[in-house]
C-alpha cells in the first residue's frame, strides 16, 4: 500500500503529487487513533482562524452525524472523500436532512492520500462543522479548525458543552 502526506498547499495550487513533498508512509507517525499517518510538521499550512472568522466565513454552520464516507480519484493520484452527514442541527444556512463534503484526502484501490490540515471523519461520528461553499461542493472551513468532534457527554472538543458552543456562534450571527 502506497501512502503519502503532503501539505494543503499542494493542492490549493494545483501541484501533481509528483512536484509535492512526500513522506512515505513507514516514516510518518502514527495518529492518535493509530489508523492513518500524519504529517510530522509541528505548524499546518493554513491560516489560524477565530471562532468569529469561522462563523462569518461559513455558509453553513450545523451539527450532523456521518452516515457514509466514499473516496474518489480525479486526474493522477488526486484523492478526495466525499463525507454524508445527516443534519441534526442546523445554526446558520439552509436547512437540510443531509449535506455532502468534499475533504482532501483519503484511500482508493489501496493508496492513500492525507493531507495536512485537511479534516478526517469517522463513521457515525457527530461533529459539528463550519460548510463554505467551492462552487462545486461544500468543504470545511479552515481545513481541521472547521470540524469538532462532538462526544458522548455532548461535549464539543475543547470540553466546552454543545449548547454553550452554539450559543456563542449565534451570538456572532446577531451582532
Amino acid at each position: 500500500m502506497r501512502c503519502v502526506v503532503v501539505g494543503l498547499i499542494c493542492l490549493l495550487i494545483g501541484a501533481t503529487l509528483a512536484s509535492c513533498a512526500v513522506k512515505p508512509a513507514s516514516t510518518a507517525p502514527a495518529s492518535p487513533t493509530g489508523t492513518a499517518p500524519v504529517s510530522q510538521s509541528s505548524e499546518g499550512l493554513i491560516e489560524k482562524l477565530t471562532l468569529e472568522q469561522l462563523t462569518t466565513r461559513a455558509v453553513s454552520i450545523l451539527v450532523g452525524q456521518v452516515t457514509s464516507i466514499v473516496s474518489h480519484e480525479e486526474g493522477s493520484g488526486n484523492i478526495y472523500t466525499v463525507v454524508t452527514l445527516t443534519v441534526e442541527q442546523v445554526i446558520k444556512g439552509e436547512n437540510a436532512q443531509e449535506v455532502s463534503v468534499r475533504v482532501a484526502g483519503g484511500e482508493v484501490n489501496g493508496q492513500q492520500l492525507w493531507v495536512e490540515d485537511a479534516p478526517r471523519f469517522a463513521q457515525g461520528e457527530r461533529v459539528l462543522v463550519f460548510l463554505e461553499d467551492t462552487g462545486t461542493s461544500l468543504s470545511v472551513v479552515g481545513g481541521v479548525q472547521g470540524k469538532l468532534a462532538i462526544d458522548e457527554k455532548n461535549m464539543v472538543e475543547g470540553g466546552l458543552p454543545l449548547t454553550e458552543f452554539i450559543d456563542q456562534i449565534r451570538n456572532m450571527l446577531t451582532k
